[in-house]
Order: structure tokens, then sequence, then C-alpha cells
């Protein structure tokens, strides 16, 4: 029922990690926002170079798999361009707020639960009932009051 938990706590894991990675070096970079976007691009680079080793990994061992991605991406490349634009839009607000804000911007940014939970019920046909729309609007109202109290730590 859960065997989607493990991937899930990983994911925690490795993009609170990443996040952590983007607060400090964009602090030590400092305020100038260019410098900050070409610290993001490199990263982004360097997934690219990654992304692309790995897609001729799989392509040589899954054929078939992969070949149901591409067939998609040739149908429909929006579904492989939207993603990746909204990634580098994404990673350049990320590293902007990370930086000015510190940790407690993470809890803002997790926010688009609403977008994710809210969009799949809509358009997918994901289940959600009052009791989550509930919680969501609580999280929302602790991430509210979270983030003044941050602010008054650093006055």
């Amino acid at each position: 029922m859960l065997s989607w938990l493990p991937a899930a706590l990983s994911g925690a894991a490795l993009i609170g990690t990443y996040n952590l990675l983007l607060e400090g070096s964009g602090k030590e970079i400092g305020s100038d926002p260019i410098a900050k976007a070409a610290y993001i691009m490199l990263i982004m680079v360097v997934a690219g170079i990654l992304g692309l080793v790995i897609i001729f990994g799989l392509k040589s061992k899954y054929a078939k798999s992969t070949s149901k991605v591409m067939t998609m991406a040739k149908k429909a490349p929006w579904k492989i361009l939207a993603p990746g634009v909204i990634c580098v839009c994404y990673m350049l607000a990320n590293i902007l707020a990370l930086s000015e804000g510190g940790g407690i911007v993470m809890a803002v940014i997790n926010m688009n639960i609403f977008v994710t939970l809210i969009g799949g019920a809509m358009l997918y046909g994901d289940k959600i009932n009052t009791k989550i729309i509930l919680s969501l609007i609580a999280a929302m109202g602790l991430v509210t009051y979270a983030s003044y109290e941050s602010s008054l730590l650093k006055k």
C-alpha cells in the first residue's frame, strides 16, 4: 500500500540536502543575482550531462521502456520542454529565495503541494477529500506563522 514511501523519504532527504547546499553556496556568492543565476546554471549543466549519460545507459539496457518515452516525447514534445523550462525557472527562484531567506523558505516553497494535489485531482483524477483540504489549510497557516517567526529572528 505504501510501496512509494521509501522513494518519497529518499527524495525528501535528497531535496533537503540539495536545498541546504544551495542556501550555503548562495550565501557565499553574496547578493549578486547574476552570480547566483550562473551558479544554478552550472548545476543544471552537470545535471544535464548526468541525465544524458543515464538516458544512454537506460536505452542500451532497457530499449523497450526508453522507446515508450521517446515516442511520447516525439508526439508531444511540450511534455519534455515545459517541465524542463519550469525546472530552470524553479531553480533560479529557489536559489534566490534560499540565499536570502534561509531554510524557512523551503516551508513556503513546499506549499507547491496545493498545485500538485488540486491539479492532480482536476487533471488526473487523483482523490482528495475534505480532511486533506483542511490539513492543507492548516499547513498553510502554520507555514505563515513559521515564516513570520523566522522574520522576527532576523531583525
